[in-house]
């Protein structure tokens, strides 16, 4: 079953990444952080090399020049070169286990810079049960103190449950963590003790769950494979997997099936290990195969820290002597056979590591040195890209070696590839993509990336209203940033062809709502302003009670340019009790125009709703608040107060105590308030949006969000 899961899950991971360039190849320049493009054919390599001193610092300021680059011995002419320096604002242990601040933002957007691309593997079939919280400690480590603000991460457990997709959200990245429970079969030294102990003859001992042991290394490999696919090839970033385990005990060199010693016993046995040796090293050929194609670099981290076997060790006391073997004095303990299976393991990692470009934390329990060179690795690099010249392309594994000509000096890059062959299509021809009825090609390739897609800027929100029978009823609002819009001229007027298109998909990787609309946007040619602050579509998705990732996409053909954003939503929320869902900000008078479905919330709000948190001082907004559960049908009534204050927590506006209402808009029944929000008097600057329920004496309140005042328009 464990197998199946992981297996699964990894698929879903396919879809979440794969075609995500080809929506950037062929409809423009969509990435605004793409630093170079790359042919899709095999005339371009792509190598990422960190660079690094003696000390494990990186070393930044080189050039092309400094750089020597050789495939299969011959020196190759970098064409393409470029530094990536991201950011790092590493906060201290204190400050990673203190929560998070308050005020937040319910906006996902597509605006806020190229971060670092992480999946951290939890791999619950190679970590001991004992080991768990260790794991859950280190990889929250990771992420409360190494991810940085706009970096995207996901967490993957083969074997077990705890998922989550790309986010930027360290909350849900946590819950995923939590979920983590090591099941790691046991030693095969210990395993083979016991036989013994249980034999009634003199047969050779056995591991009886060898074949277990085989298919969790190949269900690690597939998934390792699987995730490195999807990544697709996306030029000029790294791209890396956080793989927490104990490693592969299974001896996968033995191919014939040798005897050993078994510490002090002299107990021969025949290697089971050897009846799946040839497929586990297919298997694990493949996985290498498939993330030097894609670039990926895998980092490993071995939760065990020094141990060299010693809780294995405490448990095996050694078969006592039986009649049908030699001796009358007990066993002494197989030290060396435990230890020897503790080496091997740790030679696995280290082997995944050098084979990918990336390094082994493993034998130490300094996690945050380990930690802080991921970090440095994926934030401070260089992309080197050349032709080969040789030409041929075959199925021929190539060597890739990288030096800089500096003394002290050492690069970490992918040891080599596998030739891609020239692209079976015509560049025109569309990828496939999620067949998902209305949409265009591309819009279907967007919706694939579980990662926001930058060029054509949008922000975007979304908040549950109501309920429609079992199903809750959420108000999607897309801002478009449309300055750049290019527009197609006839005669005396202009226009452009706007698609917008979104998916939800639940956390089991199911696409549960999905639909695209194209729209014809004509304007005189003096009228140009009139779209200058930007579009806005409105939409309403029927979504039973999951946990969603929502991602909405949109294209304008006069430019070519395209964006996507991906929201988070979690509708599991408990029914029972009386308690914000979050909130809908509208705009009275606002001038963006507006288009889309949204009979329920117009019938809710007489403001048009809006993503954008920036208003100007003129401005009234509109703050309304939905509720989850029934309002109290006896005793006072709920009530709802909002609150802005500036970010010293000095109070500018406090509401008065608005009562709920419960009714039915167009068949959803919807609970909920409107308050009135002016924003003349308030300064230009930043302030925070904070909302509370009152019911019975009880507060519920959200977390509060933020917003800007500019001056007077």
């Amino acid at each position: 079953m464990r197998v199946s899961k992981a297996v699964g899950l990894c698929a879903s991971l396919a879809a979440l990444w794969a075609l995500r360039v080809l929506a950037t190849s062929a409809a423009g320049p969509l990435q605004q952080d793409q630093r170079f493009a790359f042919s899709t054919g095999a005339t371009l390599v792509e190598v990422v090399a960190f660079v690094s001193d003696k000390n494990g610092r990186p070393i930044n300021g080189l050039t092309r020049e400094d750089f020597a680059l050789e495939e299969d011995g011959v020196r190759q002419d970098i064409t393409h070169f470029s530094f990536v320096e991201l950011p790092r604002n590493t906060v201290s242990a204190a400050q990673a286990s203190a929560p998070a601040p308050p005020v937040g933002t319910d906006v996902a957007g597509n605006q806020t810079g190229s971060g670092r691309s992480y999946v951290i593997v939890l791999d619950a079939q190679h970590v001991h049960p004992l080991r768990t919280g260790s794991v859950k400690q280190q990889a929250k480590k990771f992420i409360n103190t190494y991810v940085e603000a706009g970096d995207a991460v996901a967490v993957v457990t083969v074997g077990g449950p705890g998922n989550q997709s790309f986010t930027s959200d360290k909350a849900r990245l946590i819950r995923a963590v939590d979920m983590f429970v090591g099941g790691k079969s046991r030693s095969a030294t210990l395993n083979k003790i016991e036989t013994v102990m249980r034999a009634a003859d003199d047969g050779p001992p056995r591991d009886y769950e060898a074949a277990t042991k085989a298919a969790d290394a190949r269900t690690l490999f597939d998934s390792i494979r699987t995730i490195s696919n999807s990544f697709g090839v996306v030029p000029g970033r790294r791209r890396s997997i956080i793989l927490f385990s104990e490693g592969i005990e299974l001896d996968m060199t033995d191919m014939i099936g040798t005897t050993a010693a078994n510490g002090g016993a002299q107990q021969s046995a025949s290697s089971q290990a050897s009846s799946y040796a040839a497929d586990l090293l297919l298997s694990q050929r493949a996985m290498y195969d498939s993330a030097r194609k894609s670039n990926v670099s895998l980092y490993t981290v071995n939760p065990r820290g020094t141990s060299i076997g010693e809780d294995d060790m405490m448990r095996a006391a050694g078969p006592p002597a039986s009649p049908g073997r030699s001796g009358n004095t007990a066993t002494p303990p197989p030290t060396r056979d435990i230890q020897q299976e503790v080496q091997r393991s740790q030679g696995v990692l280290r082997n995944f590591a050098d084979q990918t470009g990336g390094f082994a934390v493993v034998n130490s329990t300094d996690f945050d040195r380990g930690f802080n060179r991921i970090a440095d690795a994926n934030s401070t690099y260089y992309v080197l890209g050349y032709s080969p010249k040789n030409a041929a392309v075959n199925e021929r594994y190539r060597k890739i070696s990288v030096q800089v000509g500096r003394p002290g000096v050492s690069v970490s890059a992918r040891p080599g590839y596998f030739p891609v062959g020239p692209a079976a299509a015509s560049a025109s021809a569309p990828p496939a993509g999620l067949n998902l009825k209305g949409a265009s090609p591309w819009m279907q390739a967007l919706l694939v990336s579980a990662l926001p897609v930058s060029g054509l800027g949008m922000q975007v929100v979304g908040t549950p209203i109501g309920l429609r029978g079992q199903d809750h009823v959420v108000s999607v609002v897309v801002e478009l940033q449309s300055s750049g819009f290019r527009f197609i001229e006839e005669g005396d007027s202009i226009r452009n062809e706007i698609e917008v298109g979104f998916v939800a998909i639940d956390s089991d990787g199911n696409i549960r709502a999905g639909r695209s609309s194209t729209g014809t946007l004509r304007l005189p040619k003096t009228a140009r302003a009139a779209v200058s602050d930007g579009l806005r579509y409105v939409m309403e998705i029927p979504l039973p009670n999951q946990s969603y990732q929502i991602r909405v996409g949109a294209i304008e053909s006069g430019g070519g340019t395209a964006g996507s954003a991906v929201l988070d939503l979690d509708l599991t929320a408990a029914e029972d009790r009386l308690a914000p869902a979050g909130i809908v900000v509208g705009v009275y008078g606002d001038s963006v125009p507006t288009t889309g479905e949204y009979p329920v919330m117009k019938s809710l709000l007489t403001a048009v709703p809006t993503a954008s948190r920036r208003f100007s001082a003129d401005q009234r907004l509109a703050v309304y608040v939905p509720f989850r559960g029934p309002l109290p049908k006896q005793g006072p009534p709920a009530a709802v107060i909002v609150t802005v204050r500036r970010p010293d927590g000095t109070v500018v506006f406090n509401s008065p105590a608005t009562l709920a209402k419960s009714g039915n808009a167009l068949g959803t029944s919807v609970h909920g308030t409107v308050i009135d929000l002016p924003l003349t008097g308030l300064a230009p600057g930043h302030y925070s949006l904070g909302v509370e329920v009152v019911n019975g004496g009880k507060a519920e309140a959200i977390a509060p969000i933020s917003f800007e005042v500019s001056a007077r328009r």
